[in-house]
C-alpha cells in the first residue's frame, strides 16, 4: 500500500475515533454533572415524530429549589415507538407517575429526568481507538519489515 493511502486510512480512522471519543466525552459530561435529585412539581408528556414510524417522548417539567422555580425539557431516547398511538399511550401512563429531576448542584438550570451512563458511546470510542492503534501498529510493523529486506 502506498504512503498516501496509509495516511488517508489513518486520517479517516483517527477522525472517526475523535468523533466517537467526543460523543463519549459529551455523554460522560452529561452523566457526571447531574449529581443531585429533587422532586418534580409537575411533568407533562408529549410525543414527537422523528421519522416515518418513529416516535419519541418529550417531558416538560418544573421543579423548585431554594425558593425559585425552574423549568426543563427532556427528550427521551430509546425505546422509540412505531406509531403515534403507542407513544401517546406511554405518555399517558407516565403522566400519573411521580418523577425526580436530576440537577447540577453548581448550576440549577442544568437538569434532566433521565441520567444514563453512555455505555455504547464508550464502547464505540474505545473500539475506534483500538482500530486506530491496530492500523498504526501495522504501518510501523510493515515499515520495519520492508527496511530489513
Amino acid at each position: 500500500m502506498s504512503k498516501a493511502l496509509w495516511r488517508i486510512l489513518l486520517l479517516v480512522v483517527a477522525a472517526v475515533a475523535l468523533w466517537r471519543g467526543a460523543l463519549a466525552g459529551n455523554g460522560l459530561l452529561d452523566y457526571f454533572r447531574l449529581d443531585a435529585r429533587v422532586p418534580a412539581l409537575e411533568t407533562k408528556w408529549e410525543q414527537i415524530q422523528l421519522g416515518q414510524a418513529k416516535y419519541a417522548l418529550v417531558s416538560r417539567y418544573t421543579y423548585r429549589l431554594r425558593g425559585k422555580e425552574y423549568f426543563g425539557i427532556t427528550r427521551w431516547g430509546k425505546p422509540y415507538y412505531l406509531n403515534e398511538l403507542s407513544a401517546q399511550a406511554e405518555a399517558e401512563r407516565r403522566e400519573g407517575e411521580t418523577w425526580k429531576v436530576w440537577i447540577n448542584r453548581e448550576n440549577y438550570k442544568i437538569s434532566s429526568l433521565q441520567r444514563a451512563f453512555p455505555y455504547m458511546d464508550l464502547f464505540y470510542a474505545l473500539s475506534s481507538l483500538g482500530i486506530l492503534g491496530y492500523f498504526a501498529f501495522l504501518k510501523l510493523h510493515l515499515a520495519r519489515i520492508s527496511n530489513r529486506i
